[in-house]
């Protein structure tokens, strides 16, 4: 898969899992890597080397920017029909409704209905 698209922090991306279902996340750090192996696993030689972008998508995950799919990949349109992701802006967009909607900090209800939410969506 090429990598044209400079991507950075923040972009959403979208990856095959091991199941061939499509995967997305969003970019949280980018790590450059070089290997002495390329993306299929093979030795590339004395003083070669294969360049790539490691893509941080949480504390403990990541990805090869070769291992992304592009976002005109019709696995990927199909996938993102009807859907609208949530961006890097969200955490604030979701601040500003819970105070706009009498929210504070300390809000023991907030904070319960918030981990609740977040048990739902834990993997």
């Amino acid at each position: 898969m090429a990598r044209t698209k400079k991507r950075k922090v923040g972009d959403r991306i979208f990856y095959e899992k091991y199941d061939g279902t499509i995967g997305t996340a969003t970019i949280k750090e980018i790590e450059p890597r070089e290997s002495v192996f390329n993306k299929k696993g093979e030795y590339l030689g004395v003083g070669k080397k294969f360049k790539f972008n490691y893509y941080h998508t949480s504390d403990t995950e990541a990805i090869e920017d070769y291992n992304c799919l592009s976002d005109n990949d019709p696995r990927v349109k199909e996938y993102r029909k009807g859907k609208k992701f949530i961006t890097a802006g969200f955490a604030d967009e979701l601040r500003k409704f819970l105070a706009e909607n009498g929210a504070h900090k300390g809000d023991d209800d907030v904070v319960q209905i918030l981990y609740d939410i977040a048990e739902e969506f834990e993997a």
